[in-house]
């Protein structure tokens, strides 16, 4: 029988189709895993603020740095490769030194140290409590920001190695995952922040309407070009791709574009709405109505893509759902950022600490209301594909609940006059304040990793020791960021 020499032509090919079939047709996870991951993550908050409440590693730098690698990205990658079965045990191990660290007595006083160092140029003075100033930075904010930066640069690479179990990859359309729930807490995170944009360039009467277009542009246009980058080396290296995500063209960078952009149009509507809240239920029923529609359901998951329109359904479609959950996390960030100063009626800053904790939880109980009440008696169950509106109110309760309890462990270990420098591990803060630095360099590595290496053929042990090298060099870049005061933000 006569062979032929496979080109390499055909060896690229073979290995793209195989690339898109495993990152194809996944089911997610049970409600009961989302709610360990989440735990777990909790957790993972509270074994940090033990040890920086109690400073146990006091003067010992790289030490330091090494137990907030260990935390923030070597715990979540056993919970996405080795412990993934194991989500209770892994639990229970964070748990279990607590009541040790917790003898030591609380120390506040920062030594002269690396982090006084290094942060000596923050606005927030270090004899400011980080919680009254509006606008100022929130310990529990830039946590709960680079947590989920770190996370979901790891999940972006490691979802392309088979040690990534794949009920964690992003659902085809019907489910939820712990990626397409990293996705919507993106988006939610960015929303948080977002508010001081708003009140800052866009509430300002005296700016004309068209200049904060230009201005709204000007801040969002940098992600429209590493979106058409994206496009350009992904089309020119034949790189596999999952067009059922976004569509053929569109990406996640132009997601994130048009929702920087859509802040100057979404002002213009407060002026007559005066509620964020009235603005989310109304794109929350403008959502459900369209999903409900047959035709238009049909349209986005089935029609063939056949001009530009219909090739990048999944995106166009989705955006308004993000976009709900963008205004979700503004909404957040109004609350947390400028009504947190104490009124008259609170005698102390500890009852409206407790309040303003409290609205987290309470929004977050709202948000589950919904989400249930849709999951039982809605017509289409959860899909982070088309962002509907059982999804958009999952990742809003989610989000609202994390940063409450964020709120609630820092009182308890740190009490309400703790200052963001002794709160805020440096790794997160340079990861927060360097966030689009880290998360290009992490799409950069992926790429990089997958055009080098085929990642479906690496053992579990060669897929870990990349994953962590990834995470070192991430971690080290934001490091390097800070110390360098590099520039270039979400």
């Amino acid at each position: 029988m006569e062979s032929y020499p496979v080109s390499q032509k055909d060896v690229k090919s073979s290995y793209k189709l195989q690339k898109e079939t495993f990152m194809s047709g996944h089911t997610g996870q049970s409600m009961i895993e989302i709610c360990l991951h989440m735990s777990i993550i909790v957790f993972m908050h509270v074994f940090s603020a033990a040890l920086r409440s109690r400073r146990v590693n006091e003067g010992y730098e790289i030490l330091t740095f090494l137990i907030e690698f260990g935390i923030y990205y070597i715990i979540p990658l056993f919970f996405v490769t080795i412990f993934s079965s194991h989500l209770f045990f892994l639990a229970i191990i964070l748990l279990i030194p607590i009541p040790f660290i917790w003898r030591y007595p609380k120390a506040f006083k920062t030594g002269k140290n690396l982090t006084r160092k290094v942060r000596k140029g923050l606005k927030n003075p270090l004899n400011n409590n980080n919680i009254v100033n509006n606008g100022e930075l929130r310990s529990y904010i830039t946590i709960h920001r680079a947590a989920v930066m770190l996370i979901t640069c790891l999940s972006i690479l490691a979802v392309d190695f088979r040690i990534f179990p794949r009920k964690f990859a992003k659902v085809e359309t019907w489910g939820i995952s712990l990626m397409d729930l990293g996705v919507g807490f993106f988006v939610f995170s960015s929303g948080v922040v977002a508010i001081k944009s708003i009140k800052k360039n866009y509430e300002k009467k005296t700016i004309s309407f068209s200049k904060k277009l230009v201005l709204c542009f000007k801040q969002s246009y940098m992600f429209f070009v590493i979106g058409f980058i994206r496009i350009l080396i992904t089309k020119a290296s034949d790189y596999p791709e999952h067009v059922t995500e976004y569509g053929v063209h569109w990406n996640f960078f132009f997601t994130l574009g048009f929702l920087s952009l859509s802040l100057v149009f979404l002002q213009f509507l407060r002026q007559y709405l005066k509620s964020y809240l009235v603005i989310i239920a109304l794109l929350l029923i403008c959502n459900e109505s369209l999903t409900r529609k047959e035709h238009v359901l049909t349209y986005v998951l089935n029609a063939s893509r056949t001009n530009l329109i219909s090739s990048n359904k999944e995106g166009l479609f989705s955006f308004i759902g993000y976009l709900t959950i963008y205004l979700a996390g503004i909404h957040i960030g109004e609350h947390i950022f400028y009504r947190s100063l104490p009124s008259k009626k609170d005698k102390s800053i500890t009852i409206y600490q407790y309040k303003t904790t409290l609205k987290m939880f309470l929004y977050s109980i709202l948000y589950f209301i919904v989400y249930f009440y849709f999951l039982f008696f809605g017509k289409y169950p959860i899909s982070r594909r088309l962002a509907n509106l059982p999804y958009v109110s999952l990742v809003s309760a989610c989000g609202c609940g994390a940063i409450g309890c964020n709120m609630l462990i820092e009182f308890i270990f740190y009490g309400l006059s703790s200052k963001y420098t002794d709160t805020v591990p440096l790794l997160l803060h340079s990861v927060n304040k360097h966030g689009l630095i880290v998360f290009l360099t992490a799409n950069i590595i992926t790429g990089l990793v997958n055009s080098l290496i085929n990642t479906l053929e690496v053992s579990n042990i060669v897929g870990f020791l990349i994953l962590l090298i990834h995470g070192i060099i991430i971690s080290g870049l934001a490091l390097i960021a800070e110390f360098k005061n590099w520039s270039l933000k979400f």
